[in-house]
């Protein structure tokens, strides 16, 4: 029986399998990035940091900022839970008030009907925006801001 030589393709067919399956999660992995460096950061972070900076109510240490980077339609979600000391009814007016100084409006009827948490919505940063807060005690009261963006 005559053997058939091995070409060096198949010799490495099985080293060039694994090394396939390994990279294969990498272009998904990299495409966030990639969508990040390209169109840049939407400002969600940004908006959220300025409006606890200008809300004027008694805060009490923050969680640290939760981010969620732009997935397809999706826009790109901060979120932040802050802790209230004072009086936990004024949060909420107060952050509808640092909205208004950012240049952001209250949502139309449709969004509020919608989505109840909205506080307010327009454009920061080149981007569109919208912001969503609701007030959450149980031993303590906090607020629970979140901030969506979606870049032009």
């Amino acid at each position: 029986m005559t053997e058939i030589p091995t070409t060096r393709t198949a010799r490495y067919l099985p080293l060039l399998s694994v090394v396939t399956l390994l990279a294969a999660p990498l272009p998904a992995l990299g495409s966030g990035l990639g969508w990040s460096l390209i169109f840049g950061d939407s400002g969600s972070a940004d908006l959220l940091e300025k409006l606890v900076e200008t809300a004027d109510f008694q805060k009490s240490p923050a969680d640290k900022i939760e981010t969620l980077g732009p997935d397809g339609p999706m826009p790109e979600i901060s979120r932040q839970m802050v802790g209230v000391s004072g009086d936990a009814q004024a949060a909420i007016p107060a952050l509808k008030k640092a909205c208004t100084g950012l240049g952001l409006e209250a949502p139309d009827a449709g969004q509020a009907a919608t989505e109840p948490d909205m506080i307010c919505t327009g454009k920061f940063k080149e981007a569109r925006v919208t912001v969503h807060a609701s007030l959450v005690c149980r031993s303590a009261c906090e607020v629970a801001i979140e901030t969506r963006a979606i870049s032009y």
